[in-house]
């Protein structure tokens, strides 16, 4: 059984979620990186509503970073590799005294 195809968005609502993308995104960096909100996280969250209404309305407009979020991020979504420090002989200690 095939899938139903997905309806096209109108034009003004898939150039109001690339606004509120933009603008999301521009929020994101003052706000994660820079440490500077530019506005109150009510005003940011009702953004993002909007974001997730229009999406669900119209399933065409999704992006795939908002699929997969970490995806925008560089992060990859396999299991991160944790590498212990390296520890050279003198250094590494035990409660018996130094390990050589």
């Amino acid at each position: 059984m095939q899938e139903a195809p997905i309806p096209a968005a109108p034009a003004d609502a898939a150039a109001r979620v690339q606004r509120l993308r933009e603008d999301i995104a521009r929020y994101d960096h003052a706000y994660y990186l820079l440490d500077a909100p530019l506005i109150p996280d009510a005003d940011y969250d009702a953004l993002f509503r909007e974001l997730q209404q229009l999406e669900e309305q119209w399933p065409a407009l999704r992006s795939a970073a908002r699929i997969a979020p970490f995806a925008a991020w560089g992060a990859s979504a396999s299991r991160p590799r944790i590498t212990p420090p390296s520890r050279s002989a003198t250094t590494f200690a035990t409660a018996a005294g130094p390990y050589v």
